[in-house]
């Protein structure tokens, strides 16, 4: 008895190695045409954000409408958008799979080997212990969240406490040079120069509400949101009167977010 599970846990260890070969080489595989696909997609993107779209409707419209009523067309845009969060979803998946098979197959054939030394374990049993890893680093992962947050908002409420109350060297006042122009600020004094610090925070509300996120967007949700509303506002293609000043407006706020979050 102790040969035939002998033979059969050399066996099984040959297919666990097979099939965790077949679970990395997908792996792989997918990883890199996420990546491929995603470079494609972000360098379509900033051609589009960069004034491509301008081109394509005034130089290629008989080719944009004939691109539109193309379903293979259709189908490799469709492709190249959705592809990378389908694919990153399933690539999840692969892993968690990969680890559930591979690891009961192994010790399942080190358990007929050498019974002795290696005890044998249910699929449920690394289902759990995989479930729970999941569950420790979303946790992990909150309360590095919240410890960042922690850390910003004590930040800014310091660096606020410190142009209000001006520091050692006295208050501070500040003052704006014009449209367009920069923030400026004495330290000393008794004279205001305009507007006074408590402007910050309303600036910083303003630039929250004109890019529309909200106080706990980090950087790359900003720089999706200021993409965003750049292209729509754009004076090489929005035509309206006040884009260009919106356009303006836009920009700073995403510079001021930008040092600030």
């Amino acid at each position: 008895m102790n040969l035939i599970n002998k033979t059969l846990g050399k066996i099984l260890y040959i297919i666990a190695k097979a099939i965790d070969a077949v679970f990395n080489g997908t792996i792989r595989l997918l990883e890199t045409l996420i990546m491929i696909i995603k470079g494609i997609s972000s360098g379509l993107f900033l051609l589009l954000s960069m004034g491509g779209c301008l081109f394509f409707f005034l130089f290629a419209i008989p080719l944009g409408i004939r691109i539109l009523t193309d379903p293979y067309a259709l189908a490799v845009i469709f492709f190249f958008l959705f592809f990378p969060i389908i694919g990153g979803k399933f690539l999840t998946q692969l892993k968690k799979q990969k680890f559930l098979v591979s690891s009961y197959l192994f010790n399942l054939s080190n358990h007929l080997i050498s019974p002795g030394e290696y005890t044998y374990k249910t699929f449920s049993t690394y289902k759990q212990t995989f479930e729970q890893a999941e569950e420790d680093y979303r946790k992990e992962q909150e309360r590095r969240y919240y410890e960042e947050q922690q850390q910003k908002q004590r930040a800014w409420n310091e660096q606020f406490h410190q142009w209000q109350s001006g520091g050692a060297g006295g208050r501070r006042y500040y003052y704006h040079t014009g449209s367009g122009g920069q923030w400026h600020h004495q330290q000393g004094g008794s004279q205001s120069f305009g507007n006074s610090p408590t402007n910050y925070q309303q600036k910083y509300k303003e630039s929250l509400q004109l890019l529309e996120v909200s106080e706990k967007a980090d950087q790359n949700q900003l720089k999706t949101a200021y993409r965003k509303k750049a292209k729509k506002y754009h004076p090489d293609i929005n035509k309206d009167p006040n884009a260009t000043k919106k356009f303006q407006e836009i920009n700073d706020a995403y510079k001021f977010l930008s040092e600030y979050s």
